[in-house]
């Protein structure tokens, strides 16, 4: 075998195709990240990170399946469950960013019409598709992450009155006990003290 290291070989990219393993690795991904946005939606954006740069790409035909697409297809699932609020697509920003995307797969629909190789096109369009997919969950998650801050807020701003109302009713369960005791032990002619503010 002869060594040239200034040669450079071309060989064409593999795509192996989706087995057993790699489709319990997907549901593996999609149930945990349905479960982690179930808990809390930011923590299933934080796992779709995760699982970014573990790509385990599997081909069905000319498409790739990814951990990132399995796990975004368990955040969108639980997403349409939870009815999130869809105010924050109404903001500037994300118009923005939506006018943006929806522009990138019009100049890639407009290269089809000359195009000599048709399924290169409809490949990309389908990934930048995944791109506004994965942008869109992202919005919709933090969202709903946000819609229930003010009902864990309220309930933060309620504790120390429930705690000074426990402890109020603690410190005049123990008067209370004083009391009874001082009566026991009292002779009869003990006048009765009075425990009706406690009894309130």
């Amino acid at each position: 075998m002869i060594f040239h290291p200034l040669t450079v070989t071309l060989r064409h990219e593999a795509h192996p195709p989706v087995d057993l393993a790699s489709v319990i690795v997907y549901l593996c991904c999609a149930i945990g990240v349905g479960l982690l946005t179930r808990r809390r939606p930011a923590l299933g954006v934080a796992a779709l990170l995760v699982l970014a740069p573990f790509d385990l790409a599997r081909y069905v035909g000319p498409t790739s399946i990814t951990t990132l697409k399995a796990g975004l297809v368990g955040l969108l699932v639980v997403l349409a469950f939870s009815r999130p609020d869809l105010a924050a697509f109404r903001t500037l920003p994300v118009r923005v960013m939506l006018v943006a995307f929806f522009a990138t797969l019009l100049a890639i629909a407009l290269s089809a019409i000359h195009a000599q190789n048709l399924g290169a096109v409809v490949r990309e369009a389908f990934k930048n598709g995944e791109y506004l997919v994965l942008f869109a969950g992202a919005i919709a998650a933090f969202a709903a992450a946000r819609s229930s801050w003010p009902s864990r807020w309220s309930a933060a701003r309620r504790w120390p009155s429930i705690c000074s109302a426990r402890t109020a009713g603690s410190s005049c369960a123990v008067k209370c006990s004083r009391a009874s005791r001082a009566r026991s032990k009292a002779p009869t002619s003990w006048p009765a003290t009075s425990t009706s503010a406690c009894r309130s």
